[in-house]
């Protein structure tokens, strides 16, 4: 079934119900809301699309804010929750198109950690290094770069912001704990 035949549907949050809500096609928004405000005010909040992010792993994910304190939530965990029964108890979700970004509802499935390794060893998701691996921002030539830097005395957290990268993925490759099969080839000075 295509996108475009299944209408949008939005659902209440688990957790959040009356501040979030989810949408079948892995859409996040926050509602119209008043919150509380010191000495017993009240401030209203307009409600907006939330904008996900990459996560360290590969997927979209969002921050939501109950309590004054926040939680990263996965896109596709959350989808999953609002609109596919689990009637089994399976604890993961998975992509069936092995896409970690298309979480529309007709893409995801609950299943068992077994069902899901098997899925992606039959897809080819697993066991893949550098630009192979589904959930690498990196190419062979930026972590070329990144070492090159480094070298220069640019800090790794500079480079992290500077690329959008988590700032330990540069520790890693300066390590040599990924992207080994190109860092091992590369001169690597102590930094």
């Amino acid at each position: 079934m295509i996108m475009s035949e299944i209408k949008e549907e939005w659902k209440s949050i688990e957790g959040y119900d009356g501040a979030y809500e989810v949408s079948n096609y892995g859409k996040i928004r926050s509602l119209d809301r008043y919150i509380s405000g010191p000495f017993d005010s009240k401030r209203f909040i307009k409600g907006v699309e939330i904008k996900s992010c990459l996560t360290g792993s590969g997927y979209l994910g969002f921050n939501l804010v109950k309590d004054g304190k926040s939680k990263t939530s996965k896109v596709h965990r959350v989808v999953a929750n609002a609109f596919i029964e689990n009637e089994h108890n399976k604890p993961e979700v998975n992509h069936k198109d092995g896409n970690k970004h298309n979480n529309h509802v007709s893409n995801l499935e609950w299943v068992t950690k077994g069902e899901n390794q098997s899925h992606a060893y039959k897809s080819g998701l697993r066991c893949s290094k550098g630009i192979n691996n589904p959930s690498s921002k990196l190419n062979e030539s930026n972590v070329k770069n990144i070492l090159k830097l480094l070298n220069r005395g640019v800090t790794a957290k500079r480079i992290a912001k500077a690329i959008c990268v988590a700032e330990s993925t540069i520790g890693r490759i300066k390590n040599g704990q990924k992207w080994n099969h190109i860092t091992n080839g590369v001169k690597r000075q102590a930094v």
